[in-house]
């Protein structure tokens, strides 16, 4: 039975030595496949935090390009106050002025927007009342020289104070 013993023994050596070489290429391999995960898992991760960084940045621009708006909207509204502002100033010193020095004005502004040709100078009803006698000659005297002619309209404008020109 030493014989069989021994065949016994050396099945089981080579058995256990067949075991071990096989547990030992699974391990390898085991160790293969998670070395491989780990490279595609640090490649996922650095892929991610490319994605999340270049999004980011993405998100701060659109965030520093909204506050630029908000800014520049802002700036805009004041501005807006500013030119009302002025013009309602403008217009109350408009309202204010001596009549003889509103028609100068008048007159200045009439020539100074006046085109070449002929055209119709509209007034509000007030000012039809009131207007000087020579108002049309002086506009028209200084007009010679752009070759324009303004007939002051004996109807009134639809305005409260100023003048409209009408070609």
């Amino acid at each position: 039975m030493a014989g069989l013993d021994n065949i016994i023994s050396q099945i089981l050596s080579a058995s256990e030595d067949a075991a071990k070489e096989t547990l030992a290429a699974a391990r390898k391999h085991a160790e293969e496949i998670l070395a491989l995960a780990d490279r595609d898992a640090a490649a996922e991760c650095l892929e991610i935090q490319k994605q999340s960084e270049k999004e980011t940045k993405e998100i701060l621009a659109r965030g520093k390009s909204a506050a630029d708006l908000k800014c520049r909207q802002g700036l805009l509204a004041c501005r807006q106050q500013l030119i009302s502002q002025v013009l309602a100033e403008s217009l109350d010193a408009l309202k204010n002025m001596e009549e003889e020095d509103y028609f100068s004005f008048l007159e200045q502004l009439a020539v100074k927007s006046a085109l070449p040709g002929e055209g119709t100078l509209y007034l509000s009803a007030r000012d039809l009342g009131r207007l000087p006698k020579d108002f049309e000659d002086k506009v028209n005297g200084a007009l010679k020289e752009k070759k324009a002619v303004l007939r002051v309209s004996k109807t009134p404008g639809d305005l409260e104070n100023g003048l409209l020109l009408s070609y």
